[in-house]
């Protein structure tokens, strides 16, 4: 599975290993590569914000731009071309591109669980009230 992130204005791709449940992120335009993993989807976001930040540090020490630059005398960024292809996934979804970027989550997940989740939560669901039950 693959979906956007936006961190401070800078997307990446995140995908999601279906078989470790690790998200690996990648940020895009960028003049260097910043990656990022994380195993929950609610550390995501800090743990992508902890890259990026490294990234813009090493940046301001080396004195150079962090962003990627492209054409025949290097006048575009090749952000502007992936904010141009957000735009169009937002008016996709009847949003704004402002809206899009300041509410966009990644991953929600809209599936029905499995048949080994629902054992699992079944099983948590027991243990929990049994657990409870003897406390008295």
């Amino acid at each position: 599975m693959r979906d956007i992130l936006i961190v401070r204005g800078v997307p990446a791709i995140v995908t999601l290993d279906v078989e470790t449940f690790i998200l690996r992120g990648e940020f895009v335009g960028l003049t260097g590569k910043v990656a990022f993993h994380a195993t929950l989807v609610s550390e995501l976001r800090v743990k992508a914000r902890e890259a990026l930040d490294a990234f813009m540090a090493q940046c301001r020490s080396e004195n150079r731009h962090p962003l990627q630059q492209y054409g025949h005398d290097a006048s575009r960024y090749v952000l502007e071309d992936v904010y141009a292809e957000l735009r169009d996934i937002a008016e996709r979804r009847g949003l704004s591109l402002e809206k899009f970027v300041k509410t966009h989550t990644p991953f929600a997940l809209k599936r029905k669980p499995t048949d080994f989740e629902k054992l699992m939560q079944h099983r948590r669901d027991v243990d929990r009230r049994y657990s409870l039950e003897n406390e008295d």
